[in-house]
């Protein structure tokens, strides 16, 4: 567990300073009162203490990793805190950006709404668990661990799809070299001339004593979507991202392989959540201007 960071606040530092006056100032007038009240103070330090420094100690935490979200919609981190002994605990990512509302004392976590007003790609550091006492005197912080937290913590707000004027694939609609795709392994045979040497299968052809390749089964791939930038681009940014933030997904929903094609970057025809997290992403991270 990375190491916990203890502060004092400046309540608590005033506290402090008041509590010593006090002492010095009893000792000074032999006043009995004046020593009980710094007493009572300083014994209100030391509970504070004590109880902020098991505020940390063995809690767990386990970030629940965000889906991408759309401009607009809701987008929280959760944090699931397990072992926690004080209800006096947030959590903050070091960076700023992002702050956590009060512990779900059932649920036992600590939820981050992430502002989505605007797409963006947003690289978040590490998050940080803040612990303080029941009086507000002291503080300690300390770092999740990359068991706790994957780093790198990155969250993906896309546009907004514009549902009602989806972008078209256009010219795009059957790319060069694109028109099939492989699909499972169909067999083996003899290997021929002009054959894809990474489709040669060694295990038989070194039970065959010769050269043996897999064979695949061949599916249509007349329906694969590439979006090009320059078909939209008269909309105005937002508006054209909208446009093929919708197209991609519904694409990529209905099983048809989608390339997007910007301006600087090229994305091949694929499918599949790791395709749809590619093209929103770039969408995401397209220049403002």
């Amino acid at each position: 567990m990375p190491p916990i960071k203890r502060h004092i606040t400046a309540r608590g530092g005033i506290l402090l300073l008041l509590s010593m006056g006090l002492f010095l100032m009893g000792a000074h007038f032999s006043n009995n009162l004046i020593f009980l009240i710094s007493f009572l103070m300083i014994a209100l330090i030391v509970a504070a203490a004590i109880t902020q420094w098991r505020g940390l100690k063995d809690v767990s935490v386990r970030l629940v990793p965000p889906e991408m979200a759309s401009v607009g919609t809701s987008l929280r981190l959760v944090f699931q805190i397990d072992g926690l002994k004080s209800r006096r605990l947030d959590a903050a990512v070091v960076s700023g950006q992002v702050k956590a509302s009060p512990i779900d004392e059932e649920a036992n976590s600590l939820i981050a709404e992430i502002d989505t007003s605007q797409r963006m790609v947003m690289h978040l550091e590490k998050p940080r668990l803040l612990s303080t006492d029941q009086f507000g005197l002291f503080r300690a912080e300390r770092l999740l661990s990359s068991d706790e937290c994957p780093i790198p913590l990155e969250l993906t707000i896309y546009p907004s799809p514009d549902w009602a004027q989806p972008a078209s694939p256009g010219q795009s609609t059957t790319p060069a070299g694109l028109c099939f795709a492989r699909g499972e392994i169909a067999g083996l045979r003899p290997y021929r001339v002009g054959d894809n040497p990474a489709d040669i299968s060694w295990r038989a052809t070194a039970r065959h004593k010769e050269l043996i390749v897999r064979e695949f089964d061949v599916r249509d791939r007349d329906n694969a979507h590439l979006y090009d930038w320059a078909d939209v681009a008269s909309k105005g940014v937002e508006p054209a991202l909208s446009s093929l933030s919708a197209a991609v997904l519904s694409s990529i929903r209905d099983g048809v392989p989608t390339g997007l094609n910007l301006p600087g970057e090229k994305i091949s025809v694929g499918e599949g959540p790791a395709q749809s997290k590619r093209l929103l992403r770039a969408l995401a991270a397209f220049p403002a201007d």
